[in-house]
């Protein structure tokens, strides 16, 4: 009540707070990094890119399989979404895939999603963007508080981007959070994030937008941020909970972190095998009182909005897109992304909430195995 009762509920002390407390939980040690907050995950993304220059005939590599935000944030930008291959054990790009396959001269930055909560193999992916002057932005938007090497997601690339969207580890209802290492950067961006306004009545030469995150918003998300690290543990040991009561079988697995990596579970991951009708699963799974995900049904370059020029793509956008519907012939499937084609709507994820009792895991995962097992 206090925020609203102050009449400041936009660009005040607790957007400024609310940065301040976010860029020092992701780098406690005092390292310099800087923290901007929006009004969305998407904001983040395209405002993101907007500061790293991308123009019409751009390339930027993203994974075949994450949220559509990732890639039409690459649409809004103007620049062309290059979709490659996933790494099958954590969902994150194909680096392989990526160096042998998807850079060209017009390659300008990478974008790597930290997907279910999982870290990508970000030290890889930093290494061909240095040796190839890439820019590695971070789409971080599903893994609040993972970590790999004992390094927090989101600060491994240039940019690291987050979304407080109500389904994520933490919220602000809808916001969004982006994480750099230049000051001038932040500076720049929080600009942008506002018409690019230097007073009230002067915008500046860079084309501006209105991303700006609320007082309230940022209320709500300092408080969350405050619970995060508490919340995360209790989701982590209901994944792992839920996975070993589950066991093995035939007819799925579950996606497990590596050892060298905190993962958080943005829902826990498991792949339902050919044995299985994943679409009748899911219905009879749901009917037995277990809500349930798919992560995700199908590859962004199935999707219309990537086959061929859309035609709402902005006038800054290049005349021509690839038609990603190319990637669907059967002549190509086996080379081109395969496990993207392959795990695309078979990967399915199960409640691991904070707020479940190990009691209530187990009842989960009863009813899972009891739908299972109409399969086996």
């Amino acid at each position: 009540m206090s925020v609203l009762e102050s009449g400041r509920l936009i660009s005040g002390p607790q957007v400024e707070a609310f940065e301040e407390e976010f860029a020092e939980y992701m780098r406690p040690d005092d390292s310099g990094i800087y923290a901007v907050a929006v009004s969305s995950g998407t904001a983040a993304l395209h405002l993101t890119l907007s500061e790293c220059g991308i123009i019409p005939g751009d390339e930027v590599v993203i994974p075949a399989i994450t949220f559509a935000s990732t890639a039409t944030a690459v649409l809004m930008a103007g620049g062309i979404p290059v979709f490659a291959d996933i790494n099958p054990m954590n969902g994150g790009l194909c680096v392989d895939d990526v160096l042998e396959r998807r850079l060209t001269d017009n390659t300008k930055a990478i974008i790597v999603v930290d997907l279910w909560g999982f870290p990508a193999d970000l030290d890889r992916l930093m290494g061909i963007c240095k040796d190839r002057g890439l820019l590695l932005i971070e789409d971080a938007a599903q893994a609040h508080g993972s970590k790999l090497y004992g390094q927090y997601c989101g600060t491994f690339g240039h940019y690291g981007c987050f979304s407080f969207h109500a389904t994520k580890h933490m919220t602000t209802m809808e916001g969004g959070m982006i994480l750099t290492n230049s000051i001038g950067s932040a500076d720049n961006l929080r600009r942008i994030r506002s018409h690019n306004m230097t007073d009230r009545h002067t915008h500046g030469r860079q084309l501006g937008y209105n991303y700006r995150m609320t007082e309230v918003g940022a209320a709500i998300g300092r408080v969350q941020l405050g619970k995060l690290h508490r919340r995360n543990s209790l989701r982590i040991g209901n994944t792992e909970h839920l996975f070993d009561c589950l066991g093995s079988s035939e007819a799925f697995r579950t996606i497990r972190g590596q050892a060298d990596r905190k993962t958080t579970y943005f829902w826990a991951p498991v792949i339902l095998e050919d044995v299985i009708d994943v679409d009748k699963f899911v219905e009879e799974l749901r009917d037995n009182g277990v809500e349930c995900r798919y992560r995700y049904k199908r590859p962004l370059y199935y999707q219309d909005v990537f086959a061929g020029q859309c035609g709402t793509l902005p006038t800054t956008a290049p005349c021509e897109y690839p038609d990603y519907r190319d990637f669907g012939d059967d002549s190509r499937r086996q080379e081109d992304c395969f496990y993207a084609d392959r795990l695309a709507g078979r990967v399915i994820g199960l409640p691991n909430a904070h707020f479940y009792s190990h009691g209530e895991i187990e009842d989960i995962a009863e009813r899972f195995l009891k739908t299972v097992r109409r399969y086996e």
